[in-house]
Protein backbone atom coordinates (compact mmCIF):
# COMPACT_ATOMS: atom_id res chain seq x y z
CA UNK A 1 0.00 0.00 0.00
CA UNK A 2 1.35 3.41 -0.94
CA UNK A 3 2.27 5.95 1.77
CA UNK A 4 -0.58 8.18 0.55
CA UNK A 5 -3.16 5.45 1.18
CA UNK A 6 -1.67 4.62 4.59
CA UNK A 7 -2.31 8.20 5.68
CA UNK A 8 -5.56 8.73 3.77
CA UNK A 9 -7.99 10.95 5.78
CA UNK A 10 -10.87 8.50 5.23
CA UNK A 11 -9.11 5.71 7.12
CA UNK A 12 -10.38 4.78 10.58
CA UNK A 13 -7.99 2.95 12.93
CA UNK A 14 -10.88 1.81 15.15
CA UNK A 15 -12.67 0.16 12.22
CA UNK A 16 -9.46 -1.44 10.99
CA UNK A 17 -8.78 -2.79 14.47
CA UNK A 18 -12.31 -4.22 14.70
CA UNK A 19 -12.04 -5.89 11.30
CA UNK A 20 -8.70 -7.47 12.11
CA UNK A 21 -8.88 -8.20 15.83
CA UNK A 22 -12.59 -8.55 16.60
CA UNK A 23 -13.96 -10.12 13.43
CA UNK A 24 -10.74 -11.71 12.13
CA UNK A 25 -11.47 -10.96 8.47
CA UNK A 26 -9.26 -9.92 5.59
CA UNK A 27 -9.83 -6.44 4.19
CA UNK A 28 -8.36 -3.89 1.82
CA UNK A 29 -8.63 -0.09 1.86
CA UNK A 30 -9.67 1.31 -1.52
CA UNK A 31 -9.64 5.09 -1.80
CA UNK A 32 -11.65 5.54 -5.01
CA UNK A 33 -14.76 3.40 -5.57
CA UNK A 34 -17.59 4.70 -7.74
CA UNK A 35 -21.05 4.73 -6.18
CA UNK A 36 -22.18 2.83 -9.27
CA UNK A 37 -20.30 -0.20 -7.92
CA UNK A 38 -22.76 -0.52 -5.01
CA UNK A 39 -25.97 -2.50 -4.93
CA UNK A 40 -27.92 0.19 -3.11
CA UNK A 41 -31.11 -1.83 -2.55
CA UNK A 42 -29.20 -4.73 -1.00
CA UNK A 43 -27.16 -2.28 1.07
CA UNK A 44 -30.25 -0.62 2.51
CA UNK A 45 -31.73 -4.04 3.32
CA UNK A 46 -28.52 -5.01 5.12
CA UNK A 47 -28.90 -2.67 8.09
CA UNK A 48 -29.61 -2.65 11.80
CA UNK A 49 -32.61 -0.35 12.00
CA UNK A 50 -35.92 -2.21 11.83
CA UNK A 51 -38.19 0.66 10.88
CA UNK A 52 -36.16 2.79 8.44
CA UNK A 53 -32.98 1.97 6.47
CA UNK A 54 -31.81 5.60 6.54
CA UNK A 55 -32.89 8.74 8.31
CA UNK A 56 -33.55 11.58 5.90
CA UNK A 57 -32.34 14.30 8.29
CA UNK A 58 -29.04 12.47 8.70
CA UNK A 59 -28.67 11.97 4.95
CA UNK A 60 -29.35 15.64 4.28
CA UNK A 61 -26.78 16.72 6.85
CA UNK A 62 -24.20 14.39 5.31
CA UNK A 63 -25.08 15.55 1.79
CA UNK A 64 -24.37 19.17 2.69
CA UNK A 65 -21.05 18.11 4.20
CA UNK A 66 -20.15 16.17 1.05
CA UNK A 67 -20.94 19.17 -1.14
CA UNK A 68 -18.61 21.27 1.02
CA UNK A 69 -15.86 18.81 0.25
CA UNK A 70 -15.70 17.15 3.67
CA UNK A 71 -14.06 13.72 3.68
CA UNK A 72 -16.19 10.96 5.17
CA UNK A 73 -14.77 7.94 7.00
CA UNK A 74 -14.58 5.00 4.61
CA UNK A 75 -17.64 2.75 4.43
CA UNK A 76 -17.32 -1.01 4.99
CA UNK A 77 -18.60 -3.29 2.23
CA UNK A 78 -18.26 -6.75 0.69
CA UNK A 79 -18.95 -8.46 -2.62
CA UNK A 80 -21.43 -11.32 -2.06
CA UNK A 81 -21.60 -14.55 -4.02
CA UNK A 82 -19.29 -15.93 -6.65
CA UNK A 83 -20.54 -14.00 -9.65
CA UNK A 84 -17.98 -12.21 -11.76
CA UNK A 85 -17.34 -8.74 -10.30
CA UNK A 86 -20.56 -8.57 -8.21
CA UNK A 87 -21.68 -5.22 -6.86
CA UNK A 88 -20.64 -4.13 -3.37
CA UNK A 89 -23.09 -4.41 -0.48
CA UNK A 90 -22.63 -2.03 2.43
CA UNK A 91 -21.99 -3.39 5.92
CA UNK A 92 -21.49 -0.01 7.58
CA UNK A 93 -22.13 3.47 6.17
CA UNK A 94 -25.50 3.57 4.40
CA UNK A 95 -26.10 7.19 5.36
CA UNK A 96 -22.68 8.16 3.98
CA UNK A 97 -23.28 6.19 0.77
CA UNK A 98 -26.72 7.70 0.05
CA UNK A 99 -25.54 11.21 0.93
CA UNK A 100 -22.50 10.84 -1.36
CA UNK A 101 -24.70 9.66 -4.25
CA UNK A 102 -27.07 12.61 -3.85
CA UNK A 103 -24.28 15.16 -3.50
CA UNK A 104 -22.33 13.94 -6.52
CA UNK A 105 -25.12 12.62 -8.72
CA UNK A 106 -23.90 12.26 -12.29
CA UNK A 107 -20.32 13.19 -11.41
CA UNK A 108 -19.08 9.71 -10.54
CA UNK A 109 -16.88 10.92 -7.69
CA UNK A 110 -15.21 8.04 -5.82
CA UNK A 111 -15.90 6.90 -2.29
CA UNK A 112 -13.39 5.38 0.15
CA UNK A 113 -14.20 1.77 1.07
CA UNK A 114 -12.93 -0.93 3.40
CA UNK A 115 -13.61 -3.97 1.20
CA UNK A 116 -13.93 -7.17 3.23
CA UNK A 117 -12.82 -10.44 1.69
CA UNK A 118 -13.71 -14.06 2.53
CA UNK A 119 -15.99 -13.27 5.48
CA UNK A 120 -18.68 -15.74 6.43
CA UNK A 121 -22.35 -14.82 6.31
CA UNK A 122 -22.72 -14.89 10.14
CA UNK A 123 -19.74 -12.52 10.43
CA UNK A 124 -21.25 -10.10 7.92
CA UNK A 125 -24.93 -10.29 8.75
CA UNK A 126 -25.00 -10.93 12.48
CA UNK A 127 -21.84 -9.31 13.81
CA UNK A 128 -20.40 -6.65 11.56
CA UNK A 129 -23.63 -5.08 10.31
CA UNK A 130 -25.26 -4.90 13.73
CA UNK A 131 -22.18 -4.09 15.77
CA UNK A 132 -20.90 -1.41 13.39
CA UNK A 133 -24.32 0.21 13.20
CA UNK A 134 -24.58 0.18 16.97
CA UNK A 135 -21.15 1.75 17.48
CA UNK A 136 -20.61 3.92 14.39
CA UNK A 137 -23.98 4.56 12.75
CA UNK A 138 -27.08 6.47 13.72
CA UNK A 139 -28.12 5.08 17.12
CA UNK A 140 -30.56 2.20 17.08
CA UNK A 141 -33.31 1.82 19.67
CA UNK A 142 -33.03 -0.59 22.57
CA UNK A 143 -35.84 -2.64 21.04
CA UNK A 144 -33.87 -2.96 17.79
CA UNK A 145 -30.69 -3.94 19.60
CA UNK A 146 -32.52 -6.62 21.58
CA UNK A 147 -34.01 -7.91 18.32
CA UNK A 148 -30.52 -8.13 16.84
CA UNK A 149 -29.21 -9.85 19.97
CA UNK A 150 -31.80 -12.60 19.46
CA UNK A 151 -30.61 -12.91 15.87
CA UNK A 152 -27.05 -13.37 17.12
CA UNK A 153 -28.24 -16.10 19.49
CA UNK A 154 -30.02 -17.85 16.61
CA UNK A 155 -26.66 -17.91 14.84
CA UNK A 156 -24.76 -19.53 17.70
CA UNK A 157 -23.91 -16.67 20.07
CA UNK A 158 -24.49 -16.93 23.82
CA UNK A 159 -26.95 -14.55 25.49
CA UNK A 160 -24.09 -12.84 27.34
CA UNK A 161 -22.03 -12.36 24.17
CA UNK A 162 -25.03 -11.11 22.19
CA UNK A 163 -25.95 -8.62 24.91
CA UNK A 164 -22.38 -7.33 25.00
CA UNK A 165 -22.19 -7.01 21.20
CA UNK A 166 -25.48 -5.10 21.08
CA UNK A 167 -24.76 -3.03 24.21
CA UNK A 168 -27.97 -3.99 26.03
CA UNK A 169 -28.46 -5.52 29.52
CA UNK A 170 -28.24 -9.30 29.42
CA UNK A 171 -31.37 -9.58 31.60
CA UNK A 172 -33.40 -7.91 28.84
CA UNK A 173 -31.93 -10.23 26.22
CA UNK A 174 -32.69 -13.32 28.32
CA UNK A 175 -36.24 -12.11 28.99
CA UNK A 176 -36.78 -11.49 25.26
CA UNK A 177 -35.29 -14.92 24.48
CA UNK A 178 -37.70 -16.59 26.92
CA UNK A 179 -40.63 -14.76 25.31
CA UNK A 180 -39.47 -15.77 21.85
CA UNK A 181 -39.19 -19.43 22.86
CA UNK A 182 -42.64 -19.32 24.46
CA UNK A 183 -44.11 -17.74 21.32
CA UNK A 184 -42.44 -20.41 19.19
CA UNK A 185 -43.87 -23.22 21.31
CA UNK A 186 -47.34 -21.69 21.17
CA UNK A 187 -47.09 -21.50 17.40
CA UNK A 188 -45.77 -25.07 17.05
CA UNK A 189 -48.54 -26.68 19.12
CA UNK A 190 -51.31 -24.81 17.32
CA UNK A 191 -52.35 -22.34 20.00
CA UNK A 192 -54.61 -19.56 18.76
CA UNK A 193 -52.05 -16.75 18.72
CA UNK A 194 -54.73 -14.12 19.24
CA UNK A 195 -55.60 -15.79 22.53
CA UNK A 196 -51.93 -16.27 23.41
CA UNK A 197 -50.98 -12.63 22.89
CA UNK A 198 -54.09 -11.46 24.75
CA UNK A 199 -52.64 -12.99 27.94
CA UNK A 200 -50.32 -11.07 30.24
CA UNK A 201 -46.57 -11.70 30.31
CA UNK A 202 -46.99 -13.28 33.73
CA UNK A 203 -49.68 -15.68 32.52
CA UNK A 204 -47.59 -16.71 29.52
CA UNK A 205 -44.49 -17.27 31.67
CA UNK A 206 -46.48 -19.54 33.99
CA UNK A 207 -48.29 -21.49 31.29
CA UNK A 208 -45.14 -22.22 29.34
CA UNK A 209 -44.06 -24.38 32.30
CA UNK A 210 -46.84 -26.92 31.59
CA UNK A 211 -45.08 -30.20 30.87
CA UNK A 212 -47.04 -31.46 27.85
CA UNK A 213 -47.96 -29.70 24.64
CA UNK A 214 -51.55 -30.93 24.91
CA UNK A 215 -51.92 -29.58 28.43
CA UNK A 216 -50.20 -26.33 27.48
CA UNK A 217 -52.43 -25.67 24.46
CA UNK A 218 -55.63 -26.41 26.31
CA UNK A 219 -54.58 -24.44 29.40
CA UNK A 220 -53.92 -21.39 27.21
CA UNK A 221 -57.38 -21.64 25.65
CA UNK A 222 -59.12 -22.11 29.01
CA UNK A 223 -57.17 -19.25 30.60
CA UNK A 224 -58.29 -16.92 27.85
CA UNK A 225 -61.85 -18.18 27.54
CA UNK A 226 -62.55 -18.20 31.29
CA UNK A 227 -60.59 -15.04 32.02
CA UNK A 228 -58.47 -16.74 34.68
CA UNK A 229 -56.50 -14.52 37.04
CA UNK A 230 -52.84 -14.86 37.95
CA UNK A 231 -53.45 -17.04 40.99
CA UNK A 232 -55.86 -19.26 39.08
CA UNK A 233 -53.27 -19.76 36.33
CA UNK A 234 -50.70 -20.69 38.97
CA UNK A 235 -53.09 -23.26 40.44
CA UNK A 236 -53.97 -24.69 37.01
CA UNK A 237 -50.31 -25.03 36.03
CA UNK A 238 -49.48 -26.68 39.36
CA UNK A 239 -52.43 -29.08 39.00
CA UNK A 240 -51.25 -30.18 35.57
CA UNK A 241 -47.60 -30.57 36.48
CA UNK A 242 -48.29 -32.39 39.73
CA UNK A 243 -50.08 -35.06 37.70
CA UNK A 244 -46.89 -35.90 35.78
CA UNK A 245 -46.08 -35.57 32.09
CA UNK A 246 -48.87 -37.68 30.64
CA UNK A 247 -50.72 -36.05 27.76
CA UNK A 248 -53.70 -38.31 28.45
CA UNK A 249 -53.79 -37.26 32.10
CA UNK A 250 -53.48 -33.58 31.17
CA UNK A 251 -56.40 -33.90 28.76
CA UNK A 252 -58.48 -35.51 31.49
CA UNK A 253 -57.70 -32.70 33.90
CA UNK A 254 -58.53 -30.06 31.32
CA UNK A 255 -61.82 -31.81 30.52
CA UNK A 256 -62.74 -31.51 34.20
CA UNK A 257 -61.57 -27.88 34.34
CA UNK A 258 -63.54 -26.95 31.23
CA UNK A 259 -66.65 -28.55 32.71
CA UNK A 260 -66.11 -26.73 36.00
CA UNK A 261 -65.64 -23.39 34.24
CA UNK A 262 -68.25 -23.89 31.53
CA UNK A 263 -70.73 -21.33 32.86
CA UNK A 264 -67.98 -18.80 33.43
CA UNK A 265 -66.66 -19.27 29.92
CA UNK A 266 -70.11 -18.82 28.43
CA UNK A 267 -70.86 -15.76 30.57
CA UNK A 268 -67.52 -14.18 29.72
CA UNK A 269 -68.28 -14.52 26.03
CA UNK A 270 -64.55 -14.96 25.55
CA UNK A 271 -64.94 -17.82 23.14
CA UNK A 272 -66.41 -21.26 22.64
CA UNK A 273 -65.26 -24.48 24.16
CA UNK A 274 -62.31 -26.16 22.42
CA UNK A 275 -62.95 -27.48 18.94
CA UNK A 276 -62.59 -31.13 18.01
CA UNK A 277 -58.97 -30.56 17.04
CA UNK A 278 -58.21 -28.79 20.31
CA UNK A 279 -60.14 -31.15 22.59
CA UNK A 280 -59.66 -34.86 22.34
CA UNK A 281 -62.62 -37.11 22.94
CA UNK A 282 -62.45 -38.93 26.25
CA UNK A 283 -64.36 -42.03 27.26
CA UNK A 284 -66.83 -42.03 30.16
CA UNK A 285 -64.35 -44.21 32.05
CA UNK A 286 -61.58 -41.65 31.62
CA UNK A 287 -63.93 -38.83 32.61
CA UNK A 288 -64.93 -40.75 35.75
CA UNK A 289 -61.28 -41.14 36.68
CA UNK A 290 -60.76 -37.39 36.32
CA UNK A 291 -63.88 -36.54 38.34
CA UNK A 292 -62.99 -38.93 41.17
CA UNK A 293 -59.52 -37.43 41.27
CA UNK A 294 -61.01 -33.98 41.64
CA UNK A 295 -63.39 -35.13 44.41
CA UNK A 296 -60.61 -36.84 46.31
CA UNK A 297 -58.53 -33.67 46.10
CA UNK A 298 -61.15 -31.76 48.13
CA UNK A 299 -60.05 -30.79 51.65
CA UNK A 300 -60.77 -33.35 54.36
CA UNK A 301 -62.38 -30.63 56.50
CA UNK A 302 -65.77 -30.82 54.79
CA UNK A 303 -67.47 -28.57 57.35
CA UNK A 304 -65.10 -25.72 56.52
CA UNK A 305 -65.72 -26.27 52.81
CA UNK A 306 -69.49 -26.19 53.33
CA UNK A 307 -69.18 -22.95 55.28
CA UNK A 308 -67.75 -21.22 52.21
CA UNK A 309 -71.14 -21.45 50.42
CA UNK A 310 -73.52 -18.54 50.80
CA UNK A 311 -77.18 -19.26 51.66
CA UNK A 312 -78.13 -18.49 48.05
CA UNK A 313 -75.57 -21.02 46.76
CA UNK A 314 -76.45 -23.85 49.13
CA UNK A 315 -79.68 -25.01 47.50
CA UNK A 316 -77.99 -25.41 44.11
CA UNK A 317 -74.98 -27.11 45.69
CA UNK A 318 -77.20 -29.51 47.63
CA UNK A 319 -79.08 -30.49 44.49
CA UNK A 320 -75.94 -31.07 42.47
CA UNK A 321 -74.22 -33.09 45.21
CA UNK A 322 -77.42 -35.15 45.65
CA UNK A 323 -77.59 -35.88 41.91
CA UNK A 324 -73.90 -36.83 41.87
CA UNK A 325 -74.34 -38.99 44.98
CA UNK A 326 -77.23 -40.89 43.44
CA UNK A 327 -75.38 -41.47 40.18
CA UNK A 328 -72.22 -42.60 41.95
CA UNK A 329 -74.35 -44.87 44.15
CA UNK A 330 -75.77 -46.58 41.08
CA UNK A 331 -72.26 -46.94 39.66
CA UNK A 332 -71.02 -48.40 42.93
CA UNK A 333 -73.83 -50.98 42.89
CA UNK A 334 -73.06 -51.90 39.28
CA UNK A 335 -69.36 -52.26 39.99
CA UNK A 336 -70.05 -54.38 43.09
CA UNK A 337 -72.40 -56.75 41.32
CA UNK A 338 -71.02 -60.27 40.68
Amino acid sequence: MSPALRSHPARRPDIEDALSRQFHVEWDFVAGVSAEEFNVDASLANQARLEEPVNEDTVERYREAAERGDVFPAVVAYRPGRAKAPLLVNIDGNHRLVAHMRAHEGQGLPLAVYEVARATRPQIITLMTMSFNTKHGRPTSEKERIHHALYLIDNGSSADAAATAMNVPVRLVKAALARAKADERAKEVGVDLREWHALTDGQRRRLIAVGTDEGFARAVHTTHAAGLGAEEVNELTALLNQSGRSAKRHNQIMDAEDDRLRERIQSNGAGTMPTATQRRKVTPKARLSSVLGQVLSLPEDIDTLAATFSPAERDDAVQRVTDAYERLGKLLAALSAP
